[in-house]
């Protein structure tokens, strides 16, 4: 494995975003879902879809797509309107389009280290560039009727789409700090895990994001206690496993330090990581005992399960997890 793309690959938002869209068309039953990323000057952007029937539809009623957008970005208020009916967007407006039910929903960029990022990169956006696109959901059965149910689980979705925007730019930052200095690598060469610094900084993103959100983290440490020194394949063999063990986009494995794995697993209760920490120690432990060189090898672990809050300090959190194993070393 090399490079940055395999640590985040499956969080570039182009890969990530039609997955969302093709769950809320299936969902509600609608005829047409796309995301537009606005541009600054409100012009219409880029559209991402499902297929390329929502973009050729665009391109052959530019005029009216853009006008719609520029229309929509007047009516959203930040932090005030969470989704826009066909109704509220066209109220008060000389012109009223093809009769159908729709629902528009703000994408909106929630850390504030993200906004600043998209400042640097989308000069002129409204909103204190905020506002980072548009989700769009037709039903050309214009007598239909939202209910609350489905409005709120659209929202849902939205959140995590959100979080694949916001960790794309983390991924894109991360690409160009590793395409401006070659000495500082974010993945392990022997594992395939991130390092330590890579660890560091993404533990450093999610704990901001499950501290506003709310949401349990899950810090998963295993330590190899022998007296030999693990070869380069085994660790490989070892790393392996971690990578195939978690499998959600957000999950985190890393090679820590000398002999120390760390699993981080975001919007993960102690139930879910020590599930996780079972699978991945039983198959561990086969590696190991299957090699004669490292019977002797005792496999060490620690879990931790806590919902962030803004006032702590990660790091205290991660010294108490090693502090806990520190008596087997």
């Amino acid at each position: 494995m090399g490079g940055i793309q395999s640590l985040f690959v499956s969080l570039d938002y182009h890969a990530t975003i039609p997955i969302f869209l093709a769950k809320i068309k299936e969902e509600l039953g609608v005829d047409q879902v796309f995301v537009e990323k606005i541009k600054g000057d409100e012009n219409q952007g880029e559209i991402i879809e499902i297929s390329g029937e929502t973009r050729g539809n665009i391109d052959s009623h530019r005029g009216a797509y853009e006008s719609i957008t520029s229309l929509v970005n007047r009516k959203i208020e930040r932090g005030k309107r969470g989704y826009l009916t066909h109704e509220e967007i066209y109220e008060g407006e000389d012109t009223y389009p093809i009769n159908r039910a729709e629902l528009v929903f703000p994408i909106l960029l929630q850390t504030p280290e993200v906004v600043a990022l998209n400042q640097e990169t989308e000069k002129g956006d409204k909103l204190e560039n905020q506002l980072w696109g548009l989700l769009y959901i037709y039903d050309y059965d214009y007598q239909r009727k939202w209910r609350q149910e489905e409005i709120k689980r659209v929202e849902e979705i939205v959140q995590y789409i959100v979080l694949a925007v916001e960790r794309s730019f983390v991924y894109e930052r991360l690409k160009m700090l590793e395409d401006s200095c070659q000495s500082y690598s974010l993945l392990d060469e022997v594992t395939g895990l991130a390092n330590y610094n890579a660890f560091m900084d993404c533990i450093d993103y999610e704990w901001r994001r499950l501290a506003r959100e709310k949401q349990p983290l899950s810090l998963i440490l295993i330590v190899i206690n022998g007296e030999k020194t693990i070869d380069d394949a085994t660790l490989a063999l070892l790393g392996n496993i971690i990578l195939e063990e978690t499998k959600r986009p957000a999950d985190l494995g890393a090679y820590y330090k000398k002999n120390k794995f760390m699993v981080m697993l975001p919007n993960t209760d102690e139930g879910g990581a020590i599930c996780v920490k079972n699978n991945i120690a039983r198959r561990m432990e086969s590696i190991l005992k299957s090699n004669e060189n490292y019977v002797d090898c005792v496999l060490c672990w620690s879990v931790v399960s806590v919902i962030p809050r803004h006032r702590e300090d990660y790091n205290k959190i991660i010294e108490k997890l090693e502090d806990t194993l520190r008596v087997f070393q």
